[in-house]
């Protein structure tokens, strides 16, 4: 079956079907799954042609870059990062370049996706940077950046910033003592292992 009238069936009833199929064609299904999940105007419930792309993984990596890069709108990039950060993909040196990308969204949710990985991570840290450290609070908030850099980003569930901010300066934030929700933070870093 062609792809577009595949993708034209994401949109009905038997989106299931029709997006096993799109996983079977595999990379030229790509570029027009990532057109209808870049449309905020689609039919096609974004998710599910995110969720195409999860699944058929690696070859999808890099167009979901570039469209996360480029996203024309806060929403846009908000897609491409929730279907970057699920790529059904084994080898996690896979994402390692992501993390230098001239674009600070592309590495905030770089980033974020190897905070997912854990430890399984720790083996694809940057070899010649700064300690990279990811800070997540238990509401689901993450930062990530070079630990003695100037970049920071924030993200929350996938939901990427359109500007990074500046990292706090130390003991900036300081709750009341009648603030409930006080933030506990996860650190994980990766040292520098590399001259």
């Amino acid at each position: 079956m062609e792809i577009q009238a595949l993708i034209d069936q994401l949109a009905g009833p038997d989106h299931k079907a029709a997006g096993d199929a799109l996983v079977a064609v595999g990379e030229p299904a790509v570029r027009p799954v990532l057109a209808v999940l870049c449309d905020e105007d689609s039919p096609v419930d974004w998710a599910t042609s995110a969720t195409v792309l999860r699944r058929i993984g690696l070859p999808a990596l890099g167009p979901l870059v570039e469209a996360m890069a480029a996203a024309p709108t806060g929403e846009v990039a908000r897609r491409c990062g929730w279907a970057h950060c699920g790529l059904e993909i084994a080898d996690l040196a896979a994402f390692v370049p992501g993390l230098s990308h001239p674009s600070p969204e592309v590495r905030a949710n770089t980033a974020y996706v190897l905070q997912l990985k854990g430890e399984a991570a720790l083996p694809h840290a940057p070899p010649c940077s700064p300690s990279w450290t990811i800070r997540t609070t238990t509401s689901g908030n993450a930062s990530s950046g070079p630990s003695r850099g100037s970049g920071r980003a924030s993200s929350r569930s996938c939901a990427r910033s359109a500007v990074p901010a500046a990292p706090p300066a130390a003991g900036a934030w300081r709750p009341s003592p009648r603030s409930a929700a006080r933030p506990r933070w996860t650190t994980v870093t990766w040292p520098c292992s590399g001259g």
